[in-house]
């Protein structure tokens, strides 16, 4: 058992793999709150005209003009505000896959002209898709169409590669 620990410790040692414990490790609660870090960010939904290829372009959908749409990365532990604002005439939304809620109930269903925000705690590591969410059958048509795009919460801890 002893030699176990002795060869996690020289591999530990060889290979730089240690566990990182988190910054706010011993700070008061004002300290942490100090710490922590509202990321903001604005997602524009409307149509749009994307060009493919030379002479291909497709008339469909889209989040700021591109599709996919804005790669959005944030830092585990973070607050996040996603403000959506539908430029369209008809309806559009958001479904946000790293937030832990129904994102539906907050900017789903966005009519022509609304704007809404959306705001939670990146609290799981990962990479997660976005997309329009306007409700029905229109969730795959926008999300076909070009509303979607990918949001990246990094971990606190790095892993080793």
């Amino acid at each position: 058992m002893k030699n176990r620990w002795v060869l996690l410790f020289l591999l530990i040692q060889i290979t730089g793999c240690a566990v990182q414990s988190p910054k706010t490790e011993g700070l008061s609660i004002n300290e942490q709150a100090m710490e922590r870090t509202i990321k903001r960010f604005t997602l524009i939904a409307q149509r749009s005209t994307l060009t493919i290829d030379e002479g291909v372009i497709h008339r469909g959908f889209s989040y700021n003009g591109t599709s996919p749409g804005p790669l959005m990365i944030v830092n585990e532990g973070d607050e996040v505000e996603i403000t959506v604002k539908n430029i369209d005439t008809v309806t559009h939304g958001l479904s946000m896959h790293a937030a832990n809620t129904q994102t539906s109930l907050k900017v789903g269903n966005l009519g022509a002209g609304e704007t809404k925000k959306l705001t939670f705690k990146a609290d799981v590591p990962g990479v997660y898709m976005y997309h329009c969410a306007p409700g029905g059958h229109g969730i795959m048509t926008h999300t076909m169409g070009g509303m979607f795009g990918m949001f990246v919460v990094e971990p606190k801890r790095k892993f080793c590669s």
